[in-house]
């Protein structure tokens, strides 16, 4: 019987030694954020200056019971504590080690804050299509440094839609890649710069990819009942430089062979910027440029593709947040000093506060934040900012609720602070340079006379 339907309250993490797995038993110790542990003793030292600090909502529109909050160990002996928010209560703590994992179930409609020494790899789910092995969540996830471009990550792993290609790894680098499977084999990999890979891992376990070069790595959900819609997931994407504003993005679209009579996928790529900028997107597959767009500064700009594997280059720095039929979790955030102009899709989306003194600016007004405070915000498209980080959790219905299925790596606070200053980003297209085209017409006017001159003495020798 299945991991998701046995629902049995005893957690045995079974180690693959030298796998670099962990296959997922049934959720054990779930603690509910309603039902707070007052027994707990939070006894260890753990300075929040130091501190990764994590914050997540659970979608109140979703199947009942059927959110969980995954905490995966990326490094031996992670501190680890859970709070619930706003109150301040604690739920857990514990200590995780390497490819180890705790699942904790998480109420409807409520908040949580996860604190830890070192960085984890958290992992928030629900609704049925989760629970009942229907479908994966569509997410990027942060490497074992705690940021979306790395060369090392340790993952939970969910359904595999029917055994396919669910994870993507794109190449910032060349890299050779080590896949670990549930079944002791090593998968390798070979990849240059903006190359990728769809692959498949199997499920309900904790994996882990190793790379010589920077990645970065996405699952992507989409599910094609026979006969019913296909339904694709909502996301945010974070930028190559790091953070979720920039210039440089890689995502994942509709499968290639997706058909609907002409009709519009329901999965829509939107991008806005604080200036007017000019937009390039090319298809992975072939480093072809599929479009080129200008977007002006407060535009929600939407975009609809039927690439499977796409980047995007912008001149001026842009926020890209995929918006699908099937709703979802984004998950996001901006650095102190960033703005802005994010679209909102719900009521139940929400700004979290790491730090005391934090000023938030949504359009003209002004919100004070104190440390693990939040700030629900206005549906619509607004322009938003702060004096520090502030991490972005926001909830989208997609065609309506409930949600069947969610799912999203949340980034510390840590995450949205990483810069990668050596990491060269070169251009996906070479760009042809006058003296290439004066050297083109040079070629071609030597050419042309070539073959003038030629021609004449063939019919000089035919007039004798």
């Amino acid at each position: 019987m299945s991991f998701w339907r046995t629902r049995l309250f005893i957690q045995v993490i079974v180690i693959s030694i030298g796998l670099g797995i962990i296959a997922f038993s049934p959720p054990s110790e779930c603690y509910t954020i309603a039902a707070l542990k007052s027994n707990i003793s939070f006894h260890t030292s753990m300075s929040e200056g130091e501190a990764f600090i994590y914050y997540g909502y659970v979608p109140r529109e979703t199947d009942k019971a059927t959110s969980f909050l995954y905490i995966v160990g990326n490094h031996e002996g992670t501190i680890v504590r859970v709070y619930t928010i706003p109150e301040l209560e604690p739920i857990d703590e514990f200590t995780i080690n390497k490819m180890e994992y705790r699942s904790i179930r998480v109420n409807e409609g409520s908040m949580f804050k996860v604190i830890s020494n070192q960085p984890i790899t958290a992992v928030i789910v629900g609704g049925k299509n989760i629970i009942g092995g229907v479908s994966s969540i569509t997410t990027f996830y942060t490497s074992v440094d705690g940021g979306f471009v790395g060369r090392e990550f340790i993952l939970p792993t969910f359904h595999d839609e029917g055994g396919s290609q669910v994870y993507t790894i794109y190449a910032l680098e060349k890299a050779e890649i080590s896949i670990f499977n549930s079944t002791g084999e090593i998968e390798k990999i070979e990849l240059n710069v903006y190359e990728f890979r769809n692959i498949w891992l199997p499920c309900f376990q904790i994996c882990r990819i190793v790379s010589t070069g920077r990645i970065m790595l996405q699952s992507f959900s989409e599910i094609a009942p026979v006969g019913w819609m296909t339904t694709w997931k909502s996301y945010g994407v974070p930028a190559l430089e790091g953070g979720y504003l920039g210039k440089y993005f890689f995502a994942r679209g509709i499968h290639p062979g997706w058909q609907a009579g002409g009709v519009l996928p329901g999965i829509k790529f939107t991008l806005t910027s604080t200036e007017d900028a000019r937009l390039r997107v090319y298809n992975l597959k072939g480093k072809a440029r599929i479009k080129e767009e200008g977007i002006k500064s407060g535009e929600n700009k939407t975009l609809y593709f039927f690439e499977q594997n796409i980047f995007f280059q912008s001149d001026k720095p842009v926020i890209l947040n995929v918006f699908s039929n099937g709703g979802g979790l984004i998950a996001s955030g901006l650095r102190g000093g960033e703005s802005a102009y994010i679209y909102v899709p719900s009521g139940e989306s929400f700004v979290f506060s790491q730090s005391d003194g934090t000023v938030v600016e949504v359009d003209e007004a002004q919100y004070l934040l104190k440390s693990d405070e939040y700030l629900m915000l206005p549906v619509g498209l607004h322009k938003i900012g702060s004096n520090k980080p502030i991490i972005i959790i926001m909830t989208d219905y997609g065609s309506g609720p409930p949600l069947s299925s969610y799912g999203a790596c949340l980034p510390s606070s840590k995450t949205l602070e990483i810069h990668y200053p050596d990491l060269e980003i070169p251009p996906i297209e070479r760009e042809t340079s006058w003296l290439n085209y004066i050297m083109i017409g040079v070629a071609a006017v030597l050419v042309v006379s070539a073959l003038v001159i030629l021609l004449r003495r063939r019919v000089s020798k035919a007039a004798r």
